[in-house]
């Protein structure tokens, strides 16, 4: 028989084999990608009581479905390098870090890591849940501007070791052209008959769904080669676990899920996350304070940290115009009516994206 370390019972047999043995196993909700739980450690380990446990399938997680959403094992040997790679950058009282690695074992696809606390939230969490003051905000996108101005800063002075560690990993290429924009023209134009879009065209014009085809078919190919820095991959507020004092200040910030990770252009990680921090205010426009605190003080910490010009910025606002097309649609976010104008407001940072002026760019990012 075929041992299933997504079984509770056969994932304690195995772990007694190792130092994580543990009668305490509860499994985590939050992701998609992989089966992940915290475990209670019979004896602690490196001073900790708990660790996290990642097993992987040849498929998305949440599917059970190996036809429909294939992904490949080889991404949890990226996801191990890169969390070695960037912890090893950090000195050890970083405001934002990375779990460290205890141990990985290849044949059985099982990670198991650093623990960022039971009352750790993810930060998209912590926005929906109305827990983050505009100055919570403003610590939050500074904190997370430095981090990733840095570690781009990084890969552009290292691309050629990046490349050596993460240039093959072409299904994170490929996926990532195919989810964002390989799906753009079909979203905008009715073909794929998307519930939350039904109802009526969305009346794009002819011009603007030229520039949209045109941006989608020329990113997916560029996601295949491009080189510029090394990028998180996934860079978005369910991926950053927030850590709070016991006076609701910010302690420390744990980023997740290195599974993407790749060489490519810096406005990629960045636009995901913009994007998605711009979604919060959207459809929860309670905590647009906070929210749009932590967009500018990305913005400005990041730029100090990084090289930027107007091209990058250029590359983030299309990449943030995408997301909103593609992803708002298919996550349920809230009503048919705020979700099309999304999507509009997409198409428009899009074709800014490609011929706007510096001031149609910038005004976004203040």
């Amino acid at each position: 028989m075929t041992t299933d370390l997504a079984n509770i019972d056969e994932l304690k047999e195995y772990l007694q084999k190792t130092p994580f043995a543990s009668d305490g196993i509860d499994v985590l909700s939050g992701g998609t990608g992989n089966f992940a739980c915290r475990v209670t450690l019979r004896a602690p380990y490196e001073g900790v009581s708990t660790a996290i446990v990642k097993h992987a399938k040849a498929y998305i997680f949440s599917t059970r479905d190996t036809s429909r959403l294939p992904f490949g094992l080889q991404r949890q040997k990226y996801e191990v390098e890169a969390l070695k790679q960037v912890k090893s950058l950090l000195p050890a009282d970083s405001l934002v870090t990375v779990p460290k690695v205890y141990f990985f074992d290849d044949k059985e696809n099982v990670i198991i890591m650093e623990d960022s606390g039971l009352h750790s939230v993810p930060f998209k969490q912590l926005v929906m849940n109305g827990r983050c003051a505009p100055e919570l905000g403003t610590k939050i996108g500074t904190a997370l501007g430095d981090f990733l101005g840095k570690l781009h800063s990084w890969g552009k002075e290292n691309i050629s070791q990046v490349v050596d560690s993460f240039g093959a990993h072409q299904e994170a290429k490929t996926l990532s052209g195919w989810a964002t924009y390989g799906r753009l023209v079909s979203t905008l134009d009715g073909s794929e008959e998307l519930e939350a879009l039904s109802g009526s065209a969305l009346n794009v014009s002819a011009e603007d769904l030229d520039v949209v085809r045109d941006v989608g078919e020329k990113t997916q190919k560029v996601m295949l080669s491009a080189q510029e820095t090394f990028l998180m991959g996934d860079f978005w507020p369910g991926n950053i676990l927030v850590c709070l004092d016991d006076s609701g200040d910010l302690q420390r910030m744990y980023v997740i899920d290195w599974e993407l990770t790749k060489p490519g252009l810096a406005g990629w990680d960045i636009g995901q996350l913009l994007a998605e921090l711009d979604l919060l205010r959207r459809f929860h426009p309670s905590e647009r304070e906070p929210v749009s605190k932590a967009i500018s003080s990305f913005y400005e910490s990041y730029s100090q940290a990084y090289p930027t010009d107007l091209d990058l910025w250029k590359t983030a606002v299309t990449h943030w115009g995408n997301h909103l097309v593609v992803w708002t649609p298919r996550v349920v976010w809230g009503d048919k009516q705020t979700t099309r104008e999304t999507v509009l407001s997409g198409v428009k940072m899009i074709v800014d994206g490609q011929n706007g002026s510096s001031e149609d760019i910038y005004r976004l990012l203040m």
